[in-house]
């Protein structure tokens, strides 16, 4: 047997186990891509999803929270001095500015000190006087996209299907976006340019290039195929994500992850329902006082406050009326 044989064998080794490191590595880097595409273009159930959306430009920040699955959706925001607020207990959804959520046919809107509840019966008179077209129209259209997209905006879930590491759709509002990615060193997602063009005559003027830049690392929950933080930028347009928590389920969520109850918000004053087009307004009315361990004798406080209040208004005016025939009666 050759003797040179046992003294290369060690460096023939090493130069294998390299090669098998290498090409593993970028498998995997290779499945990082593939599952980040899988996400964008079905996300499936999100259970949670905390981000922080910075615009330096306009010099305001928000905070975001998404609950998200194929008959349900929860968007909690936060922003200004409430954000300072809430940021560090992110994942307390009665800290947030408003929270618009819904589960099937059920919605409901927290916003500043009132809460909203109503159930889409098909009367459209309801949601003409509801917040669904904020819902529609902000959330899905514009946040939600751009909080799983990976900061792309108005492309609605479920539009992208990619060839290879491109894609190519147009959105309900008539825009062309075309999309492709670019690797880093570690080849995963490390960049996405992003065109958006007028696709119809009416709105050929509309047009923008979007540049996404990806980075990962340094959050509480995440899988390792979608970025920790996105830089975007658009000319002099400039919109930074962090996120904090992707949390993902195979399983859908109950109602109750998704259903508001005023009792659960410290400073909710009013609680409105509507039905057929008419506000109505619920027995609960004035500053909230009720926390989850008092609610069942603060309850039987509300059902006798007004009999209490009309008694005591009926008896000051006895007493108010007997002074008045008393001070009549007295000798001029």
């Amino acid at each position: 047997m050759n003797k040179n044989f046992f003294r290369f064998t060690p460096h023939y080794i090493l130069i294998i186990l390299t090669l098998a490191d290498f090409f593993s590595a970028r498998a995997q880097g290779n499945d990082n891509v593939e599952a980040f595409k899988a996400f964008v273009q079905n996300p499936g159930t999100i259970e949670r999803l905390i981000v922080v959306q910075e615009r330096p430009n306009m010099g305001f920040t928000n905070l975001f929270y998404l609950r998200m699955q194929s008959n349900a959706a929860l968007l909690a925001l936060s922003g200004g001095k409430s954000f300072i607020e809430t940021l560090p207990k992110r994942d307390d959804l009665t800290k947030y500015l408003s929270v618009n959520s819904r589960y099937e046919s059920n919605y409901w809107t927290k916003a500043q000190s009132t809460m909203y509840y109503w159930t889409d019966t098909g009367n459209q008179a309801d949601k003409t006087t509801t917040n669904d077209a904020w819902y529609s129209v902000t959330s899905l259209h514009a946040n939600i996209p751009a909080l799983v997209c990976g900061g792309m905006g108005m492309l609605q879930l479920g539009q992208i299907t990619w060839s290879g590491d491109k894609f190519i759709c147009t959105n309900a509002a008539g825009l062309r976006v075309t999309g492709v990615i670019q690797r880093d060193s570690s080849n995963r997602v490390g960049k996405l340019k992003v065109v958006y063009a007028g696709a119809y005559s009416t709105n050929a003027n509309i047009s923008g290039n979007w540049n996404y830049d990806y980075s990962y690392g340094g959050c509480d929950v995440f899988p390792d195929f979608y970025p920790s933080y996105i830089h975007a930028s658009s000319g002099q347009q400039t919109i930074n994500y962090r996120f904090y928590a992707l949390v993902l389920t195979n399983s859908l969520l109950p109602k109750k992850e998704y259903a508001l109850d005023w009792k659960d918000f410290e400073d909710v004053h009013f609680e409105f329902w509507y039905t057929n087009g008419t506000r109505i307004l619920s027995n609960h009315v004035g500053p909230n006082i009720i926390s989850k361990k008092m609610a069942p004798r603060v309850g039987k406080l509300e059902k006798y406050r007004r009999p209490i209040i009309f008694t005591t208004f009926i008896v000051i005016s006895l007493v108010f009326f007997i002074l008045i025939f008393r001070a009549n009666k007295q000798p001029k």
